[in-house]
């Protein structure tokens, strides 16, 4: 699962999202603070995978998801 880095260009938050593998990206994207839909993705933001991808056990991801604050 990659995840993206973004910038809401209503209100300038920035947050990161992950889309599932195999999945379309997203026509729009919405800001996690404003709720607005003009949040783009960072074009210095590189895609990272997912801490699950690549992880021995996903029962090791237990204490929330650190690319989905």
């Amino acid at each position: 699962m990659p995840v993206y880095g973004l910038c809401c260009n209503d209100c300038g938050h920035e947050f990161r999202s992950f889309v599932l593998t195999g999945t379309d990206l997203p026509k729009r994207w919405a800001c996690a603070s404003c709720g607005g839909t003009n949040a783009e993705r960072k074009a210095d933001s590189p895609v990272v995978p997912h801490p699950w991808d690549g992880a021995p056990s996903k029962s090791q991801h237990v204490y929330g998801c650190l690319c989905c604050f």
